[in-house]
């Protein structure tokens, strides 16, 4: 996937058509509901039969929340080791040039990001190691994950399988007093072989409904925790003011 403005307005567009209820050729997994929470997933083949891969899309409305505040509890990967039960670790391995995308926009600095995750006692742990870019485009906040080149990892070694083509892009943006939060990516597990049903249904029923309350609970106290420390949503509020800010000096 290569990371680019041609890329950033594709999703927008996608986006809106989902919004719009637009599925088409699309098969509705999952439609999870948790008080002011929602999340629904649709998957489709991808071109990478030998793979049995899916591609996926989300789309998550969340009402009275911050869009700033939330995009960054979103991408706090320090706080997120401390409420992700489906992560075994988070290690940024370095940082990577930020891409200028034309003469008015650019990402942040990259973060190369090696993510370990069980998947279930029946396969082994599945490892990503990925640089993750962010960027601020038409009122909406972007993280884009694109897949790194093999690093060594002697986790590899250890029964844990490493991911190939992993690629993600996530947005959020707001809408009167609610957050909408767009994912497209490759299926998560990479398991060379058809996912069992029973493994599909957790994952996109109780599994979801879990990681979602997860959230919603870690993103609460992370909001009050910023509001003792006289912060608020001033830290999120400069990474919007931060991004134009990068733009413009392109």
């Amino acid at each position: 996937m290569d990371l680019n403005l041609q890329l950033l307005v594709d999703i927008l567009e996608d986006f809106e058509r989902l919004r719009s209820g637009d599925t088409q050729n699309w098969e509705k997994v999952a439609d999870c509901s948790l008080e002011k929470y929602n999340v629904k997933i649709w998957r489709t083949s991808s071109s990478r039969t030998d793979t049995h891969k899916y591609i996926y899309k989300l789309l998550g409305v969340f009402k009275d929340v911050s869009l700033d505040l939330f995009s960054h509890f979103y991408g706090d990967l320090e706080t997120r080791k401390s409420w992700d039960t489906r992560t075994r670790s988070i290690d940024v391995l370095g940082k990577v040039d930020a891409i200028s995308l034309d003469s008015e926009h650019s990402t942040s600095e990259g973060q190369l990001i090696r993510w370990q995750i069980p998947v279930g006692w029946m396969f082994s742990d599945r490892v990503y190691i990925f640089t993750r870019y962010k960027v601020y485009f038409r009122g909406a906040h972007f993280f884009v994950d694109v897949q790194h080149p093999k690093v060594d990892d002697p986790a590899l070694t250890k029964g844990a399988v490493a991911v190939k083509d992993y690629n993600a892009v996530t947005l959020f943006t707001g809408e009167g007093d609610s957050v909408l939060m767009y994912q497209n990516f490759v299926t998560a597990f990479d398991l060379q072989m058809s996912l069992p049903s029973w493994f599909i249904n957790w994952a996109t029923g109780l599994g979801l409904r879990d990681l979602i309350s997860s959230f919603k609970t870690n993103y609460f106290i992370y909001s009050k925790n910023l509001e003792k420390q006289g912060q608020g949503d001033s830290n999120s509020d400069a990474d919007s003011s931060e991004a134009n800010n990068a733009n413009q000096n392109k």
